[in-house]
């Protein structure tokens, strides 16, 4: 099972995307809607070690999931932990915490 298995497709016809609709010569799109983050519970927290890091130029959410996992697929677990599910809603200088044991990890988001 695909992490966007489970999201509805969404049409875009019209509205704010007009510009974009004309540049690829569409009509409309369709799309995955945007997903509603759960991030973990306090208890959860509590039971994973993480690494910190500061959000500096150049940072995404892929290459830190390839430093720290050695694969760029797990990058939402760093937006899942952050509550922050894109790149876009980092800031320069944020602090950004990694979780380090991705089994465990893996294990806690099966379960939702």
């Amino acid at each position: 099972m695909a992490r966007d298995d489970d999201r509805k497709i969404t049409i875009t016809e019209q509205g704010v995307y007009d510009g974009l609709l004309e540049r690829r010569d569409r009509k409309r799109l369709s799309h995955h809607t945007t997903p509603i983050l759960i991030g973990p519970t306090s208890r959860q927290r509590k039971t994973l070690a993480t690494t910190r890091r500061v959000w500096a130029v150049g940072d995404t959410l892929m290459k830190m999931s390839k430093q720290h996992y050695g694969d760029v697929r797990y990058w939402y677990i760093i937006a899942w932990y952050n509550f922050k599910p894109t790149d876009a809603h980092f800031q320069l200088g944020d602090v950004v915490f990694v979780p380090t044991d991705l089994s465990k990890i893996l294990s806690i988001l099966r379960s939702y």
